[in-house]
């Protein structure tokens, strides 16, 4: 009602953007982010909720070109490593290998963490340089580049030694490079 009635205030569609993101409405969010950016283009806030969004509902090759705009204005390290998961998702590896030793590079990658969803359902604040080096790794093993994917999830461990993601991935590792045995036929 009240956007009906001052159709032109743009902090009315800005509190009703963050509703609909707080309540998970993903869909919504998307389509008022649209609009509000045509209204203000330059709205890094309203370009990251567009990118959470468009990610959450699996539209990654959306939430790619989200990232990218939003990382060219911002220069964010944790923009950087949305862009490189973006990249992962759409198995665009090249990129998402530049982008992720980039964020290695980086110094913030040091003092920074994102947080990821366990399989338990909870939240768990990760280093951003282990994050890193994980998506490196699972990268070498879609890959088969087993020996880069173990260097890369024994670094990721290094940095954070309680990443239970990372030591799954590197148990996936040692697994494949397990040899086969076979037992020839006389």
């Amino acid at each position: 009602e009240m956007i009906a009635l001052d159709p032109i205030n743009l902090l009315l569609y800005d509190t009703l953007l963050i509703i609909y993101f707080r309540t998970e409405s993903f869909p919504q969010s998307i389509l008022l982010s649209r609009e509000i950016l045509t209204r203000n283009p330059s709205s890094n806030s309203t370009l990251e909720i567009k990118a959470i969004s468009e990610q959450n509902l699996r539209l990654y090759k959306e939430s790619l070109e989200s990232y990218e705009k939003l990382y060219s204005s911002t220069k964010d390290i944790n923009h950087l490593y949305q862009l490189a998961v973006m990249q992962f998702q759409l198995k665009r590896y090249g990129e998402c290998n530049m982008s992720l030793s980039q964020v290695i590079r980086n110094e913030e990658a040091n003092k920074k963490t994102i947080p990821m969803t366990l399989s338990d359902g909870n939240q768990k604040d990760i280093a951003l340089k282990s994050a890193a080096y994980n998506i490196l790794g699972v990268m070498a093993i879609e890959t088969n580049s087993i020996e880069d994917a173990k260097k890369f999830l024994i670094e990721s461990l290094n940095l954070q030694p309680d990443f239970d993601l990372a030591k799954n991935n590197l148990a996936i590792a040692n697994e494949k490079n397990k040899p086969t045995t076979s037992n020839p036929k006389k």
